[in-house]
């Protein structure tokens, strides 16, 4: 804030002497007809001798301004988990499913997001969340991660391009995640026809406290969290994002909200980005279907396919 502020006193201190020259050199000339040809080099060097600092003024207030944009704000990126399997002889199992191939393949494709030398507009993040399911109807892998844990393992890794950072994975959305107290409004059961983990925000309003006690620790400028789809509206809302602004849909997996920070902790916006995985040119080329599939391919390309799928799967759960 000072160099921003410094930086527009001097330019602003030499764009006022330099638009004051025209009208020094218009008074000598009625007064000195000739003094150009006495002293025809006493206003050029001048005039670049301020053209030149003037630039440097220029460039000072430019590097302010992308120091300002990228010490002094926070961030806070939520994403959802990657794809899941998907059983056409077993589709309610879809809902709790673990990572498909192609969740998997998402989940390493973090490491070129957030790694140590992330993609702009990416930042590296100095803590990791992962969404805790605590129902033994959702699936855990080998390790015993549920796949919010699984996206987010290669990138807290210590392994090249992983970050060797804890996954914090303790907050969730039930109420049995957190205290009376610490909760939002909790529905006694899940959202009828909506997601069986859409119980209102509930422990999402414990999960927003303890992100943004980490955001405010010194040498945190960004944290990454992996939630599930239905409730990361909530958490972002918690957050401090408006609740008009939180639409996610049902099918997509590559979206990320970024939600900034003041250091105070003060909500600035929210910014929608793509992690290019299967948006854009960066196409998937793994499993489509059987082994690895998350949904028939028209899934990704037809919303309407996909929202007649998820009736189907409501009603048969």
């Amino acid at each position: 804030t000072v160099a921003l502020l410094a930086s527009l006193r001097l330019l602003r201190g030499h764009h006022r002497r330099a638009m004051s020259i025209p009208y020094v050199a218009a008074e000598t000339a009625e007064t000195k007809a000739d003094a150009d040809l006495h002293h025809p080099q006493s206003r050029w060097p001048r005039l670049l001798h301020m053209s030149a600092a003037a630039a440097a003024a220029l460039i000072l207030l430019r590097l302010a301004l992308a120091w300002t944009a990228s010490e002094e704000t926070r961030v806070v990126y939520l994403m959802r988990h990657g794809e899941k399997t998907f059983n056409k002889r077993n589709k309610t199992a879809y809902l709790y499913a673990c990572l498909s191939e192609k969740g998997w393949a998402r989940a390493y494709n973090l490491k070129a997001l957030f790694g140590p030398q992330p993609s702009p507009p990416f930042r590296t993040p100095s803590a990791l969340f992962a969404g805790n399911y605590s129902n033994p109807s959702d699936c855990r892998d080998e390790h015993g991660w549920y796949r919010t844990q699984t996206t987010i393992a290669p990138l807290a890794a210590a392994s090249p391009g992983g970050l060797d950072l804890a996954v914090e994975s303790g907050t969730g959305w039930l109420p049995t995640l957190c205290a009376a107290e610490e909760r939002g409004h909790c529905r006694q059961a899940a959202k009828p026809g909506s997601s069986p983990h859409d119980y209102g925000v509930c422990c999402n309003t414990a999960a927003a406290r303890r992100v943004k006690e980490r955001l405010a620790q010194h040498g945190v400028g960004a944290v990454l969290v992996a939630w599930e789809h239905a409730n990361i509206g909530y958490l972002a809302q918690e957050l401090g994002a408006p609740a008009h602004e939180l639409a996610w849909p049902d099918p997509e997996f590559d979206l990320i909200f970024a939600l900034h920070f003041r250091p105070s902790g003060e909500y600035l916006r929210l910014e929608r980005l793509y992690q290019g995985f299967t948006h854009h040119t960066q196409g998937y080329l793994g499993p489509q279907e059987s082994c690895g599939a998350v949904a028939p391919l028209e899934f990704e390309h037809d919303p309407d396919a996909y929202s007649a799928a998820q009736d189907e799967l409501s009603a048969s759960g």
